[in-house]
């Protein structure tokens, strides 16, 4: 079950995203394990050579529950919005829409886009403030 602490491992989310995040996974994780549980059955069951990389989306959504994820195998376990935004995305293009567990996956892959967004504006804002301005460039600079 996803926590507070395994998501404020993310330094860029506040107290209020991380409880929202927390709020909204542990709704949706438990359909999420059950479409992907079915769906890999059914396709294992018809020889479908989609199982393996289903497979992968259930075990890292597993370890991401978990707080264990780790995106590169050197790094600490950090929960990144995009990431798990990438595995949602892969659950609901086996999801119908009609789907009961349908509208908490989707409130959650929104959830995750919107944090996304506000990091890389905040990252362009912090990048742009770096950048000398004209007016401040050395005379004769071109």
């Amino acid at each position: 079950m996803l926590t507070m602490e395994t998501v404020r491992t993310n330094r860029h989310l506040d107290e209020d995203q991380a409880a929202r995040v927390v709020e909204l996974w542990n709704a949706a994780y438990p359909g999420m394990r059950e479409i992907l549980d079915t769906v890999i059955r059914v396709w294992r069951e018809a020889g479908d050579d989609r199982v393996e990389r289903l497979e992968r989306v259930r075990r890292e959504l597993g370890q991401m529950d978990r707080g264990t994820y780790q995106d590169c195998k050197r790094s600490a376990p950090v929960f990144i919005p995009s990431h798990s935004r990438g595995h949602l995305l892969a659950v609901l293009n086996v999801t119908s829409i009609g789907n009961p567990h349908a509208g908490a996956i989707h409130r959650l892959a929104a959830e995750l886009a919107d944090l996304t967004v506000a990091r890389h504006e905040r990252l362009r804002a912090e990048t742009a403030a770096r950048q000398p301005t004209s007016a401040s460039a050395p005379a004769g600079a071109a």
